[in-house]
């Protein structure tokens, strides 16, 4: 019992700890916030590693597109 719940209990952290890899596609920048608070630096495209859900986020912006009004 108790390492059928070790297992579980590592697995739950290495999903939680994945959550904090995101893929940022070619023609895209991705503006990083930490605990809510713009990062300087940008998110280039590929795959970006950064802290877990609930402290990063990412936003994608498609930079190569143009909008007309």
């Amino acid at each position: 019992m108790k390492k059928a719940l070790g297992v579980f209990l590592a697995s739950a952290l290495a999903v939680y700890l994945l959550t904090g890899t995101a893929q940022i596609r070619p023609g895209e920048k991705g503006v990083i916030r930490r605990f809510g608070k713009v990062l300087d630096r940008l998110a280039e495209p590929g795959l970006h590693i950064g802290l877990p859900w609930g402290m990063d986020r990412i936003d994608r912006v498609a930079v190569d597109r143009v909008n007309q009004i």
